[in-house]
């Protein structure tokens, strides 16, 4: 899936500074856990996992590829072609061409049959299929990453790919692991739940960025409430009450001391991801992790940047990625 920030690509820097090999049966708390790419290192190593995103798309993938196997509900999902709600915003039916019509018309028969038929089925395979539809409807967009434009110069070679839904590569623990997934605020959760933590790993926003506003399209296809729209892209209205406080530069560095203050209540260590582009500077960051944390170390990893917008074959703009690491 097109995710910004997705941490697929520092599984690695992540497993060997996090030390997993050694925390086996241990639970972790993955407070911003977008598509699940950290969750599902966790759960590789042997780890319990409790998982977090305000997103609901982000709810529904999480839940499904942290499963031990694909469920199988006595009710298959159909896939029959609808015009529906997606056929008539976006796609080029309407001139909004981040789907062919015929990929947007099957993305409103499934969803409009999964909702039909939701108590046909239990919260594991309605996430499951949920998650299917919006990773095929996600694969075939005519995106360089954000819902927040579509490609003007054509069609991507994707989106003519027929519609299909593929099963996720699932990692089956033999029951070893447990998991858990939460659709919340983060604060929220922090401030209501009751389970202490091994440690808590956060990878919260760091620029002004709205993920709401860039995934807009995965959230009304996960939601599949008709929502009132508007703008050249037709975002959701109600995208604008989902807005960050962690990408507001007047905010975040209010948010970022709660969100500290209460992770020292849960666990008595704390990982923290954060970018050297981010809002917060990372001296800021020890300072404030150094109110709740005896010792904080700060690790760091250089990786290319994905830009949506670049045109050019190569992209040698490096990212600076910092692992905070603060220990009672």
């Amino acid at each position: 899936m097109k995710y910004l920030g997705n941490k697929t690509r520092l599984e690695d820097f992540l497993n060997e500074t996090i030390e997993l090999k050694r925390r086996p049966k241990q639970t972790a708390l993955d407070l911003f856990a977008g598509t699940g790419a950290v969750s599902l290192l966790f759960k590789r190593q042997g780890l319990n996992t409790v998982s977090n995103d305000f997103l609901t798309f982000c709810y529904h993938r999480i839940n499904s590829i942290l499963l031990d196997k694909s469920p199988e509900p006595n009710l298959p999902l159909q896939t029959e072609q609808r015009e529906g709600f997606i056929t008539k915003n976006y796609s080029d039916s309407c001139g909004v061409n981040i789907f062919r019509r015929s990929i947007a018309k099957h993305i409103d028969g499934a969803r409009s049959f999964l909702r039909s038929n939701r108590a046909s089925y239990d919260s594991d395979s309605y996430s499951y299929y949920l998650a299917q539809i919006i990773e095929a409807a996600d694969f075939r967009s005519n995106i360089m990453g954000s819902y927040e434009s579509f490609y003007k110069a054509g069609w991507r070679k994707q989106c003519e790919k027929s519609w299909a839904l593929s099963d996720f590569e699932l990692y089956d623990s033999k029951g070893v692991t447990k998991h858990s997934v939460f659709n919340r605020d983060a604060l929220k959760l922090l401030e209501d739940i009751d389970d202490w933590f091994d440690f808590i790993y956060l990878d919260p926003p760091y620029n002004t960025r709205q993920y709401a506003s860039v995934f807009h399209v995965l959230e009304t296809i996960s939601l599949y409430d008709n929502p009132s729209v508007s703008g050249v892209v037709k975002k959701s209205i109600d995208s604008k009450n989902k807005r960050s406080n962690f990408s507001s530069k007047r905010a975040c560095h209010q948010e970022m001391k709660s969100l500290i203050q209460l992770c020292g209540k849960k666990t008595d260590e704390v990982y923290m991801s954060y970018s050297n582009e981010g809002i917060v500077k990372p001296s800021e960051i020890i300072s404030l992790l150094k109110d709740k944390f005896v010792t904080v170390d700060v690790y760091e990893y250089d990786y290319r940047r994905f830009k949506t917008n670049s045109r050019k074959k190569t992209n040698n703009t490096k990212v600076k990625e910092y692992l905070f690491h603060g220990v009672k």
